[in-house]
């Protein structure tokens, strides 16, 4: 689903998710919000419930169709997420950011509002 820009395969990736989607609806502590415009997918965010005993969550994965970006998507998805992650006694949130992906800017400036501590790791 990443665009060219972002150097993944399209096809690759769309099986990749439909194979996660497949395995992680089946447990609770997995999540998958979808954003759908005219029945089409547009954007999605990854989240899990990684150590319910110790409140730990993490957001592994986001993304949004670059000809919706911009348009606030992505924030509602963070929050949606978010959201269901501290409904889960989720107290202590990770995230993990490819630095190459051009979207690295967007996520820090969000979650900076979200987040009261960032950790970037070289």
């Amino acid at each position: 689903l990443y665009d060219k820009e972002d150097k993944i395969d399209n096809t690759k990736r769309q099986n990749e998710i439909k194979k996660d989607l497949k395995k992680y609806l089946k447990d609770a502590t997995y999540n998958y919000f979808i954003c759908i415009k005219n029945n089409i997918p547009i954007g999605y965010i990854f989240s899990c419930i990684a150590d319910a005993y110790i409140g730990e969550g993490y957001i592994n994965e986001v993304y949004v169709n670059p000809t919706n970006r911009n348009k606030g998507i992505g924030t509602k998805l963070i929050k949606k997420a978010l959201a269901w992650l501290k409904q889960n006694n989720c107290t202590t949130i990770y995230l993990t950011v490819n630095k190459k992906i051009k979207t690295q800017y967007f996520l820090t400036k969000i979650l900076a509002s979200v987040f009261t501590r960032i950790v970037t790791l070289q």
